[in-house]
């Protein structure tokens, strides 16, 4: 179903003129965005798909496409793509992007051998060896709390795989969005080999951001989310890839007020 409402008349203007719009996002972090079998699947990916609905009475060409992190985020800087589907706010990262309203809130987790130490807050990892991927949120926050990186990967795969090469090292630790290690350890079948554990106080919100310069393409953009929340169709991806929803105020533009600890993330909705 296309726009239920009506937008400004700038607005109208800047989709009538607008020959495409460009949405890429991450090949390789499950359950949000990935490539499997030359397919592109993921919450993002759907999310996408509702998107060109919306769009419909438009005569405009939307585009969707995953690679690599680094090139995701440097495509739009460049002016290369228009969207990102999925990325974790942070300062630093708005002096690039101008982000729409968030529409989850994601927490980080420490994968390590299961027989190294415990850990649970993110003063703990800085006795580690860390595993992290490259221009991630996850390499942001160690930053933030003076934690240099031990191994830069490109790809999240490419962590595990180095991870389980090296199993033997109790000190090896990879960081990652809680959901993903979830996804990605099940998937590889390497839950008796690793521990995932959730660290507290990392929380980030979850949003899609657009080039700095284009905020009117931005606050489209959160009309159109805020659509779908409104038709059912944010509830029914939150149950796909999450088995469970979060009733949303409408009113409530600010932080949910719990987090949801579910089988296999932990999330929390924001309203738009």
């Amino acid at each position: 179903m296309p726009f239920p409402y009506n937008l400004t008349p700038r607005e109208k203007a800047f989709l009538n003129n607008l020959e495409a719009i460009r949405f890429v996002g991450d090949h390789d972090y499950p359950p949000f965005s990935y490539t499997q079998n030359n397919k592109k699947l993921g919450y993002e990916a759907d999310l996408v798909r509702f998107l060109h609905d919306k769009f419909a009475g438009f005569d405009i060409n939307i585009t969707y496409e995953q690679k690599e992190w680094e090139s995701v985020k440097q495509s739009a800087i460049n002016k290369e793509s228009d969207v990102i589907t999925g990325i974790a706010i942070t300062e630093s990262r708005k002096k690039y992007f101008a982000f729409t309203k968030p529409y989850a809130e994601i927490v980080f987790a420490l994968v390590c051998a299961k027989n190294s130490s415990p850990v649970k807050t993110i003063e703990d990892v800085k006795h580690r060896k860390i595993i992290v991927q490259k221009g991630s949120a996850s390499e942001e926050l160690l930053l933030k709390n003076n934690i240099k990186p031990a191994v830069l990967v490109t790809d999240n795969s490419d962590a595990l795989e180095f991870l389980l090469s090296n199993i033997d090292d109790n000190s090896l630790c990879w960081v990652i969005g809680y959901p993903a290690a979830v996804k990605i350890v099940k998937e590889n079948n390497a839950d008796d080999l690793l521990n995932i554990v959730r660290l507290t106080d990392t929380d980030m919100q979850y949003a899609m951001a657009v080039h700095k310069d284009n905020e009117i393409l931005r606050d489209i953009l959160n009309k159109a989310l805020k659509s779908l929340y409104l038709d059912g169709t944010f509830r029914y991806l939150d149950n796909t890839y999450f088995g469970l929803s979060l009733a949303r105020d409408l009113n409530q533009l600010q932080r949910a007020p719990c987090i949801l600890l579910l089988v296999i993330s932990t999330l929390s909705y924001i309203a738009f």
